[in-house]
């Protein structure tokens, strides 16, 4: 899969960034974003031989299309991965649809 397709970045919270840590990630060509957050709607998608990642991602943008409050948002759109201790890998997803209240 080429992520720039879909815009795919790699994201991780950072907490007391220190000047070593600006450091090495210049160093290592990584960019510190601050990140607003914003209004989402979320559930969970299964990953693996069995994933219902599409299926999900079509049930969020089918609950909006019927949502008379609101629309798509213009933030960033997020998937989570979840991982299991000492399971290796990631076991499932947690969606982030951004949304925004329709203005009258």
């Amino acid at each position: 899969m080429n992520d720039d397709e879909f815009g795919y970045e790699t994201w991780a919270m950072l907490t007391n960034i220190s000047e070593g840590v600006i450091t090495e990630t210049q160093n290592r060509n990584i960019t510190i974003k601050d990140y607003d957050g914003g209004l989402y709607v979320t559930t969970e998608a299964t990953y693996g031989p069995d994933s219902n990642l599409d299926k999900v991602w079509n049930s969020l943008h089918y609950w909006l299309m019927q949502n008379q409050q609101y629309n798509y948002g213009e933030h960033q759109w997020l998937e989570e991965h979840i991982t299991k201790s000492g399971e290796g890998g990631f076991h499932s997803f947690k969606l982030f649809l951004p949304i925004q209240p329709i203005s009258n």
